[in-house]
């Protein structure tokens, strides 16, 4: 026995978008988030690249910064962790075992220092302290 599905209407496939379930704000939000994602994954690129050749390319400054923006648009440590992961996909997806495990290992230096950017931030916040 089959089970045949009634056909949709047209309104119902209007609705049922993905982008439409979504509130307008939280899809503003995304999209934030999202245009991160090539200055974090420079980060990471840029991490490797002083790793190896012991020179200086600005990581720590440029984190500092991000986690700043990241900390005045009111956004999460969970949204760093998101933006990690998502760099991370699409860094190590067609990377072979030895490259894929250079860039796990520069991108969890680069988590550790925007998250801590973003903890002093923060912190300055809730104490009144400016900087």
């Amino acid at each position: 026995m089959t089970i045949q599905q009634a056909p949709r209407k047209e309104a119902d496939r209007a609705t049922s978008s993905p982008t439409k379930r979504v509130p307008a704000w939280l899809r503003d939000e995304l999209a934030e988030v999202a245009a991160a994602l090539p200055l974090y994954t420079d980060l990471i690129l840029d991490r490797i690249e002083e790793r190896g050749k012991r020179v200086d390319c600005g990581v720590n400054a440029r984190a500092r910064q991000l986690a700043e923006t990241f900390g005045a648009q009111d956004r999460t440590p969970r949204d760093v962790v998101d933006l990690h992961t998502d760099a991370v996909r699409r860094l190590t997806h067609a990377a072979d075992p030895r490259r894929a495990a250079g860039i796990l290992a520069s991108a969890q230096l680069v988590l550790v220092e925007v998250l801590g950017h973003l903890a002093g931030h923060y912190r300055r916040r809730a104490t009144g302290v400016t900087s």
